[in-house]
């Protein structure tokens, strides 16, 4: 979500989606302690993944965003 250059990955997943309405998104951060991040991402249909990770949490993240079976 916080990335160099000027522009937000928040901001970036909201100029996508005006694009292309359909797109999945996963939001992965480390700044877990951001609630209007983890709101916003829950009323636009985007998963949210904080940092740190197991693996097991990305694959079930790609699995609901994705439609991807085991």
């Amino acid at each position: 979500l916080v990335m160099p250059g000027g522009i937000s990955g928040e901001q970036l997943a909201a100029e996508a989606l005006v694009v292309k309405p359909d797109l999945k998104i996963i939001y992965l951060s480390g700044y877990t302690d951001n609630r209007n991040i983890t709101t916003n991402a829950e009323s636009q249909n985007i998963h949210f993944l904080a940092k740190p990770f197991k693996l097991d949490q990305l694959r079930e993240a790609l699995k609901k965003r994705f439609s991807l079976q085991s």
